[in-house]
């Protein structure tokens, strides 16, 4: 069995997304219970979003600017992302002639997405390391802070 090593780096990116997948359902299923983001940090996210192409772009500060609990975690899992595409891209370049149009747009698709996934990671990094507790509204302007233990 030959592979090219342009297919190794495919298929390293396929383990690394399903890698974080599984790690993002574990992370969310211990996330505490009656939390919510900090206001400050989902107005930054929403002013981002609205440009969806470059968002994971301009996102690129968040982690740094907020700064959580293991806060660089995102830039660790960032850079792996940059190094997948620009490994793919180098590989790509090298045997593009031996490379169907096909397979090259099929090729750059997989990237953006691997970028989106990987910038809405970091989202999801800095919303859970920014939360606060649930405030739940009583008669008039009063606020009571929900118990964690309901």
């Amino acid at each position: 069995l030959s592979l090219s090593p342009l297919t190794i780096t495919v298929c390293f990116s396929a383990f690394f997304m399903l890698a974080l997948c599984i790690f993002l359902f574990f992370h969310a299923a211990k996330l505490p219970p009656h939390t919510r983001t900090e206001e400050e940090v989902e107005n930054a996210y929403e002013s981002t979003n609205k440009y969806p192409t470059f968002d994971g772009i301009l996102e690129l500060e968040f982690p740094a600017r907020f700064r959580g609990t293991n806060w660089w975690f995102a830039y660790i899992v960032t850079g792996m992302c940059v190094v997948i595409v620009f490994t793919g891209f180098g590989l790509w370049f090298v045997e593009r002639d031996r490379i169907s149009n096909t397979t090259t747009a099929a090729l750059f698709g997989a990237a953006s997405l691997l970028q989106n996934i990987t910038s809405d990671f970091s989202e999801y990094w800095v919303y859970t390391r920014n939360q606060e507790p649930k405030a739940e509204r009583k008669s008039g302007d009063v606020e009571l802070l929900v118990n964690a233990e309901q």
